[in-house]
């Protein structure tokens, strides 16, 4: 397994399709690498420290004061979980 971090400017790649253009062209260079059996992406890897976004969540029931209640996520690519062969 490979990782590596990929940061585009934002002169070059201002707008989220030059952006997912960049990352396509990427995964698919990736996959024409011979031995390459995969390529995925994901927004920042699971264990990096500050690695997950995060949006508020209201919680019926739950008054809004006192902290509040954050439901993180990730965005991936659909080849990313099957090289993982959770079990």
């Amino acid at each position: 397994m490979l990782t590596f971090e990929l940061a585009p400017t934002a002169l070059k790649y201002g707008t989220e399709e030059k952006r997912a253009a960049l990352y396509q062209t990427i995964i698919e260079r990736l996959r024409s690498i011979p031995g390459v059996t995969a390529a995925g992406a994901i927004t920042s890897l699971p264990i990096a420290r500050g690695s997950v976004n995060g949006l508020p969540i209201k919680v019926e029931g739950r008054s809004g004061s006192g902290d509040p209640v954050i439901g993180g996520y990730q965005s991936v690519t659909a080849d990313y979980f099957p090289r993982w062969k959770f079990r």
